[in-house]
């Protein structure tokens, strides 16, 4: 038996998280924001740190431009959410 493997690597996730939509209930809104708040201080690779990495592959040089002019792009609680990643892996010494 041969298992692709790009399921191996995102399908079980997904799939796992649509059961558990079955049995629990989707997730709303205020509940995501609340994780993503919790994983700004995680010492452990996580979602914003993947959107961090896909913006920084984007930008020029790998350079995140987080200044409020350029935050157009995106909403308030992204911007803060990502600054204060940046802010927490700064003290880790793995972001300038």
């Amino acid at each position: 038996m041969i298992i692709a493997g790009a399921y191996l690597a995102h399908g079980f996730r997904e799939r796992a998280s649509e059961l558990v939509a079955i049995e629990v209930g989707v997730e709303s809104a205020m509940e995501r924001q609340a994780k993503l708040v919790r994983d700004i201080d995680q010492e452990r690779l996580n979602r914003i740190d993947r959107a961090l990495l896909r913006e920084a592959g984007d930008a020029a040089g790998g350079v995140i431009d987080l200044r409020a002019v350029a935050a157009e792009q995106r909403s308030a609680f992204d911007r803060q959410l990502r600054i204060g990643r940046l802010r927490a892996l700064e003290l880790l010494g793995l972001a300038e």
